[in-house]
């Protein structure tokens, strides 16, 4: 794997990491509701998956472009979403008294039944989104590489990357 994409995706999920703290620790606001952010979540996810595209882009290789794509997408997903995954982590155990009080996340804490402290049912949620997100992202990050290897294929037709090789 290329060092640039490793780069590429530590700077990425250096700055989601950054915009973690500054919203969940230095300006949180804990009356509000995630469903206000609704159109920003969107864009995040749209612009995400923009970026995976071009970690397989940065990635990819005169011989075994949509290959070697497909990997840059995954580790560009799974390093940046890992390295924000684990900000949260972090962030919702050192700083518990400020995150325990979203509002979002004193709703949930108690409609359910299964937790008994804020930190077990922070940390599960925590854990189930690594198990779900991690391979899915990786999977989705691998064939938005793919695709961003295509498209470069089509605007540039007469680049190397117009070899059949796989």
């Amino acid at each position: 794997m290329k060092r640039s994409v490793w780069l590429y995706a530590a700077a990425w999920g250096a700055l989601l990491s950054v915009v973690v703290v500054l919203t969940n620790v230095i300006f949180p606001t804990p009356t509000e509701s995630d469903d206000e952010y609704t159109g920003w979540y969107v864009a995040l996810f749209l612009g995400l998956l923009l970026v995976f595209a071009m970690g397989g882009l940065i990635a990819s290789e005169r011989t075994r472009p949509l290959r070697s794509g497909a990997l840059g997408g995954a580790v560009t997903a799974l390093f940046m979403l890992g390295m924000t995954m684990l900000t949260f982590a972090v962030v919702d155990n050192v700083f518990l008294d400020i995150v325990s009080q979203q509002i979002d996340k004193v709703n949930a804490f108690q409609h359910q039944t299964t937790y008994t402290n804020m930190r077990d049912f922070i940390n599960s949620g925590l854990l189930a989104g690594a198990v779900f997100v991690l391979p899915v992202a990786a999977a989705l990050g691998g064939l938005l590489g793919v695709c961003g290897v295509l498209v470069r294929r089509l605007l540039t037709p007469g680049s190397p990357l117009t070899s059949p090789g796989i």
